[in-house]
C-alpha cells in the first residue's frame, strides 16, 4: 500500500510493516528500502515505484541455494 507522507514523499507498507519510500528532489525519483537506504534513481514516481515493489518481492521470495 502507499501513503503520500508529503508533497516529495510516498511510503509504502506491506502488511501494515513499513517496506520504504520514494523521495521526489531535482527533477528525479530516489526509491529506498526499509532502511533508508537508496536503491534505484529514476525518471518518475511510477518507475520508482514498480523498482520498490519488484525489489521487494524479489527479497521476499524464497531462494534455493545450490
Amino acid at each position: 500500500m502507499w501513503r503520500q507522507a508529503s508533497d516529495d514523499v510516498h511510503v509504502a507498507t506491506v502488511h501494515g510493516e513499513f517496506a520504504g519510500f520514494i523521495a521526489e528532489g531535482f527533477g528525479r525519483y530516489t526509491a529506498h528500502d526499509a532502511h533508508s537506504r537508496p536503491l534505484f534513481i529514476t525518471a518518475t514516481r511510477s518507475e520508482a515505484r514498480v523498482a520498490l515493489e519488484t525489489f521487494h518481492r524479489s527479497a521476499a521470495s524464497p531462494r534455493v541455494l545450490r
